[in-house]
Order: C-alpha cells, then structure tokens, then sequence
C-alpha cells in the first residue's frame, strides 16, 4: 500500500495532464518498476522504448498513442504475456485493477496496526473527496475560485485538480495490480467503518463548506446589484454555477448514504453531529443555487429547462431537510420512501402552478417591466398558456394564440379540458400584422432586447 502511494505522488507531482512532457516518462518508470518488482517479462522492454521514443514527439495525438500502447503492454506483463487468453485479459487490466483495488486497500489499512496506518484511509477518501468538491465549488463561483487560487498563486486550480486526478487513479491501479488474483469475497469485507474512515473526510468536506458558504454570503444578498456591479452578467452568474452546485448536493447526498451504509452504531452521535452540519451546510448551497435562477430568471423569466431545474433542486434540499429531521439512525429505513415521498410531493407542487401557465407569467412580466417579449418561446408552450397571453396587446396576443391553438378538434378519447376551454378564446386578425415576420425576426427589435441565451 505504501509503495502505491509512493507512485502515487510521483505521478501526480510530474505528469502534466494536459499536454506531452518528461513527466510523462517519470511517471510511466514509476509505475513500470512496481511492475517489474511483481513480474518481470520481455513485454518491458517494448513498453519502456515506446514510452522513451514518444518523449520525442510533441504532437500530442502519436504521444497519446504511444503512451497508451506502452501502458497496455504494461498490462500484458503484469497478465504474462505468453498465452492469447493471458494477453487477451490484459486489455481490461487497468478497469479491473481498479475496481479490485478499493476492498483490497480497505482490507490492507484496516489489518494495520498502527493508528497513522488506520486512519491513512480516511485521509486518502478525504483528499479525493476535496479534489472533487473543491473543483465543482469553484467552478460554480468565480470568487470563491479566487480565494483558492490566492491560497496557492504558483499553482492553477486544473493543475491541482489535475494532480488529484492522478494521485488517486493510479494510487488505485497499482494497489490492484499488487493484489493477488481475486479471492472470495468474506463477510469482513462488509463490516462497520472505523471512525476515523469517515469522519476525517466530513471534518474536510465541512472545512471546505464553510469556506465556500462564507463566500456565498455576498451572493445570496448581493442579487442585482453584484450582477451588475463590474460582476459577472446574468447567464454567467446563474447557468455557470447552478449544474455545479446541484451536483454538489447530490453527491453529498451519496456520501451521506454511503456512510449511513457503512456505520458502526458506536458511532451514531458523531454521524449525527458531522453529517448533521454537512447537510446544513449543503443547504446553503442549495440556496445560493435557487438565488442565482431566482436572479436569472426576473430578468429573462421561465423556461420549462430552467423550472425543472429548479424543482430539482428543490427535491435534493427538501430529501437533504428529511435526513436532518428523521436522524441518521432511521433514514436507512426510509431513504426510498424519502425519496420517492419527497419527488412526489415536487411533482404535486409543479402540476398546482401549472407550469407552462407560470412560465407565460414569468416571460410577459419581463415584457411589462422593460418591453422584452421572447415571442417564439411562447409559442412553443401549450393551451396551458393561452389565458395568461390576455396581458398582450393586439396584435401580439392574437399572433402567439394561433400558433399556440390547433383548429383541429380532438377525437372524444384525446378531450383535454384546457384545450377545449383554449378554444373559447377569441383570436384577431389584424390585417396590417406579419406574424410569421414578426416571430422570426421583428420582436427583436422591440425595447433593448437581450437574448436570454
């Protein structure tokens, strides 16, 4: 285990992920001597000349291939190399040593008999979880990205999140190449964590949060006027965070689950204690997502894209809200019934607003707050619609009614009473009007149009 940390480091200290270089080959002969320690083959010596002659070649498309071909023969000596069965199985080497390297790792740090070499484990789940969530929280908000760059100026954040990448992938490889040929799964492999395995990552995980939530404090009641302020503009202020932070909320979720999975019931008041504030702090999170569509959305309104990204979000906060009230002691139990209860409860608010009704709301209300009407998207929605266009004026109202009504009668077993109620409406046809004209292009030209995408 020690040596696979060792490559590890090395690996991710001198590879540069993303262009060809020496560190390349630094990190190709680290993982080539714990290869040759297990199993020695004349497969090594193609293997070390292809990653040898690829060092002098900078186009990266024939370093990628010669890299991947001198890794793939790797693969071959650590299977032999002799038969086509033993060199057919080599192919898939680098998944399967991987997905073999997590319970051997566990077993191999848990059998330790030192307290440093127990709690490596969940110093090693930690730093992987940072590396991910650090790169999600700073992706999603530029500042706080910059208060992470200020903590290392001579180190990009993709350089660090470059070097986790690969620290943690081939720390994972290697220790499944030096594992035996898989053994029988035993009844320990599904024993109770030790403490130190999960609470080290959520005392790290709760770190970064609170950095990440202070930042937030300015988003969440600076609204307009950070936009607007020499800040980012709208699109960037909420789409470029908000995918990020709903993945964020959802993986901790997961981490949250899989530690709930795996607790011993020793452990119970200091799962309550780390995951409790984890979950609140991920709330925060969930809150600076909503304001961002909340800002984004009063200056361009709805769209059904960004409401179910809304309801989503609000399903994860409102599962995320169960496991703090329920207590982590009975949400094993019910975690299907939260989550099944939770999404249904969303989907039962979605149909009380009537989406595509809110959604015209939302659009022609920017229309009346600064003469910005995105005509075409209207048209788009259903007869769900058609009561709120009566805000338009004509010709306007009556040129997105038509094209949003169908003049075919439904059959008896399509009857839909919005439709039929729809078709009570009365449209106008303005004679000087070019709808189709308008549409395409002329409601562009209305007020200071600003194209929401």
């Amino acid at each position: 285990m020690l040596l696979a940390l060792a490559v590890g480091l090395i690996t991710a200290i001198a590879v540069p992920v993303t262009q060809p270089g020496i560190g390349w080959l630094i990190g190709f002969l680290a993982v080539a001597a714990l290869v040759f320690r297990r199993r020695r083959s004349w497969w090594l010596i193609p293997a070390l000349l292809l990653a040898l002659l690829a060092l002098w070649r900078s186009a990266g498309w024939i370093f990628s291939l010669a890299m991947i071909a001198a890794f793939g023969l790797l693969a071959v000596t650590v299977r032999n190399g002799r038969s086509h069965r033993e060199i057919w199985s080599a192919l898939p080497l680098w998944l399967t040593a991987g997905l073999r390297a997590v319970p051997d790792a566990t077993r191999a740090l848990a059998s330790s008999g030192h307290r440093v070499g127990r709690m490596m484990r969940g110093i090693i789940i930690g730093i992987a979880l940072l590396g991910v969530f650090g790169w999600l929280l700073a992706s999603a908000d530029h500042v706080f990205a910059g208060y992470l760059h200020d903590l290392k100026p001579d180190v990009t954040l993709g350089r660090l999140a470059g070097g986790a990448f690969v620290f943690l992938v081939t720390v994972v490889v290697c220790v499944g190449i030096q594992a035996p040929d898989p053994a029988e799964t035993t009844a320990a492999e599904r024993a109770p964590w030790r403490l130190s395995d999960w609470a080290i990552p959520l005392g790290l995980l709760n770190t970064l949060f609170v950095a990440f939530c202070i930042v937030q404090f300015t988003v969440l009641f600076g609204g307009h006027y950070y936009v607007h302020d020499n800040g980012p503009t709208y699109a960037q202020y909420a789409r470029s965070g908000f995918l990020q932070l709903g993945l964020v909320t959802l993986l901790t979720l997961l981490v949250v689950a899989v530690i709930i999975s795996r607790l011993d019931p020793r452990h119970l008041w200091h799962a309550r204690i780390l995951g409790g504030v984890l979950c609140c702090l991920t709330l925060v999170v969930v809150l600076s997502a909503l304001r961002r569509m909340q800002v984004y959305t009063q200056a361009f309104g709805f769209t059904r894209s960004r409401l179910l990204s809304t309801a989503l979000i609000v399903w994860l906060a409102l599962i995320l809200i169960a496991v703090v009230a329920v207590g982590f002691n009975r949400w094993r139990p019910l975690l299907a019934r939260l989550v099944l209860g939770t999404g249904v409860l969303v989907l039962f608010g979605l149909l009380a607003i009537n989406p595509d009704r809110y959604i015209a709301e939302t659009v022609i209300g920017r229309y009346e707050h600064d003469g910005h009407l995105d005509a075409p998207y209207l048209t788009s929605l259903s007869p769900d619609a058609l009561f709120e266009l009566d805000r338009l004026p004509e010709p306007k109202r009556s040129c997105i009614a038509s094209r949003i009504l169908s003049t075919r009668h439904d059959s008896w077993y399509a009857f839909s009473p919005p439709r039929a109620a729809a078709r009570t409406l009365s449209i106008s046809r303005a004679a000087d009007f070019d709808c189709a004209r308008y549409l395409a292009v002329g409601y562009r030209y209305e007020g200071n149009w600003v194209d929401p995408k």
